[in-house]
């Protein structure tokens, strides 16, 4: 039976983590299962690990059990395959922990930086709510008490600004229900209708680019730390990667590789490092240094893409003040303008 329960990256990296340490100390698997459903944040991560327990007690093997509960990823369930196979479970575990811990962060980096402008937006909505909604019935009533009509032209930009502002308290709706629908999909088993419309969206960015090359060298690092074929390293990448671009140079990469090329050289033909980032690759295989090396490559990418996260995020921020400036400057210019020329004609008077 599948589990309503599905762990994110951060609960990942800390399921890892624990399970290493008490792996490490020699406790059986299913009693550290035990100790983590004792000690679990929620309900749902104790009714979680009493279920893999359940199912290891009536004769499933570690990873067809975490299989079975439905709430980790296929790639963990593998990897920890490979490790209860090979006997170094405890070393593939630390990897793990430091794969998820490197994407709960760059996660985090895209969850702020998709709540801030929505913030911004909220922001001036609500202050172009309260000039078109508030203060402008206001400067009618002073119209109208003097005698004035309203120009034609400022009718119609009235009228446009009302359309824009009903148009961002919808846009701001949306976005806000989108959030907590994403929220709840991220906590809740099923189909994850709308966070995978946003992924498809983002796959093809900048973005998504450096973070897959940094995953690709993150895998490459676990695999030469993990002593792990390279074969099955390159069936673990094309599950981890989504973008499409660099997809097909990892296919490309998969067949050289099998033809007798060496890593460095099938890695070179990507064309996705510096010449400086290639010939540390280089040294490193040589030198026998090349998990070091990998980690820091990978770390170089996930910053890269954290950077560029930022630099969207420092983009749309003044973008979002701007046009609230405008708009509210625009329309209080467009207001004062009837009043300056009904003075200077009382003035003449």
């Amino acid at each position: 039976m599948q589990s309503q329960c599905r762990l994110s990256s951060e609960r990942l990296a800390v399921f890892c983590l624990e399970m290493g340490m008490l792996v490490r100390s020699g406790v059986d698997l299913s009693a550290a299962l035990n100790a983590l459903g004792a000690d679990a944040a929620s309900s749902l991560e104790r009714d979680l690990y009493q279920s893999i327990h359940q199912q290891m007690e009536a004769g499933a093997s570690f990873s067809e059990a975490l299989a079975a509960a439905g709430a980790f990823p296929d790639t963990l369930v593998w990897m920890i395959q490979l490790g209860v196979e090979s006997g170094d479970l405890s070393l593939i575990l630390d990897s793990m922990y430091d794969y998820y811990t490197r994407e709960a962060e760059l996660e985090k980096e895209i969850k702020n930086a998709c709540v801030y402008p929505l913030i911004m937006l909220a922001i001036m909505t609500a202050v172009l709510f309260l000039v078109v909604y508030k203060v402008l019935p206001v400067f009618n009533g002073v119209f109208l008490q003097m005698g004035i009509s309203s120009p034609a032209w400022l009718v119609l930009l009235m009228e446009i600004f009302h359309v824009v502002v009903s148009l961002l308290i919808i846009l701001c709706v949306l976005l806000g229900a989108g959030l907590i629908i994403v929220g709840f999909e991220s906590k809740m088993g099923g189909k994850q209708l709308l966070t995978s419309w946003i992924k498809r969206v983002f796959i093809r960015s900048k973005i998504n680019k450096w973070s897959d090359i940094g995953r690709f060298y993150s895998i490459m690092e676990l695999c030469v730390r993990c002593g792990l074929p390279m074969e099955k390293a390159f069936t673990f990448m094309l599950q981890l990667i989504t973008h499409p671009q660099l997809q097909e140079k990892v296919k490309q990469c998969q067949i050289e590789y099998s033809q007798g090329k060496s890593i460095s050289d099938c890695v070179d033909e990507m064309q996705l490092l510096t010449h400086a980032e290639s010939c540390l690759l280089h040294l490193g295989e040589q030198s026998g240094e090349a998990a070091m090396v990998y980690r820091r490559i990978s770390d170089t990418y996930m910053k890269k893409a954290a950077e560029k996260i930022n630099e969207t995020v420092n983009l749309l921020e003044p973008l979002l003040v701007g046009l609230m400036c405008f708009m509210a400057g625009s329309i209080l210019i467009a207001l004062m303008l009837p009043l300056m020329n009904a003075m200077l004609v009382i003035g003449g008077a």
